[in-house]
């Protein structure tokens, strides 16, 4: 059986350090079986800029005054992350489960996220969909059926803290992005600064299922589209050897790179606040 022995969402450092209020983007959910995190998709600022990361207290002052607030992926992230442990949590009622009846379940999530997105003009700067990516898993005797979407990891270790699974090794890798065709239409520099690189990167690359069957770079969301389903990738794990799960946000991704970071990190979990990025992290233990 495992136990949760630690479970936060901290925001930026800079934040932490002055001890201001600003939105946070990061959900996770828990239940006595199941669990998911889920990492809000970044927005543009209300003036439809991008935004810029802060690293002093001018910049974080400067963020929590330009950035939507209340922020949708908060929305989506919670949406996601409650609809997700809610319905998984009554998995161990059925006799037969398959990693089918999560994809149901993120079915039924996806279209949630899809009403916050209802009747919304969406213009992939500003307005752009509220979506997240997320992981999750629900814990079935001796195993552990989860997901992942996007960027967000689940790690698997055994007691010497080697790793067993890792979703982030499992998802499709293809090749980067070549920028020829953007350069070819003319939309200007390829630089996250530039609105239309944005918005064709949120509307022509985001959730492409062509580009995906094509084995074109592409990623997926839980944007609310029916398209964002075959993203999901769905694991059955033995725990038979496993000693740790950890469950983060891309925020902790710089943190938990080596061994010697995970053993220092599941000893003293609170050092992960130090982080750049706003992040979750949860850490179950077996007992």
């Amino acid at each position: 059986m495992f136990k949760l022995k630690f479970a936060k969402t901290y925001d930026f450092a800079i934040m932490l350090k002055h001890n201001l209020e600003h939105v946070t983007e990061d959900y996770f959910s828990v239940s006595d079986n199941a669990f998911c995190v889920a990492d809000g998709i970044t927005r543009d600022l209300k003036d439809g800029t991008p935004i810029a990361y802060p690293e002093t207290y001018e910049q974080a002052i400067e963020l929590i005054k330009k950035y939507p607030n209340p922020s949708g992926a908060t929305a989506a992230a919670k949406t996601c992350a409650e609809g997700f442990v809610s319905l998984a949590s009554s998995l161990s009622t059925i006799s037969e489960i398959t990693n089918s009846h999560i994809i149901d379940i993120l079915k039924t999530v996806n279209s949630e996220i899809g009403l916050l997105n209802k009747n919304r003009k969406i213009d992939y700067l500003a307005n752009d969909r509220y979506a997240c990516v997320a992981v999750g898993g629900v814990f079935i005797n001796n195993k552990l059926l989860c997901f992942s979407i996007g960027d967000s990891v689940i790690r698997i270790l055994d007691e010497n803290y080697n790793i067993i699974f890792d979703s982030s090794t499992t998802n499709i890798v293809l090749a980067p992005y070549k920028p020829s065709l953007f350069v070819k239409l003319r939309y200007g520099t390829w630089s996250w600064s530039n609105d239309n690189y944005r918005k064709f990167w949120r509307k022509k690359i985001r959730n492409n299922t062509w580009r995906l069957y094509n084995r074109k770079y592409t990623f997926g969301a839980l944007t609310g589209e029916k398209k964002a389903i075959p993203f999901i990738r769905t694991y059955s794990i033995n725990l038979d050897n496993a000693k740790y799960i950890l469950a983060f946000s891309d925020g902790c991704i710089e943190c938990l790179n080596t061994k010697e970071q995970m053993i220092s990190i599941i000893a003293n979990p609170e050092q992960i606040k130090e982080e750049l990025h706003e992040k979750t992290l949860l850490i179950y233990e077996k007992e």
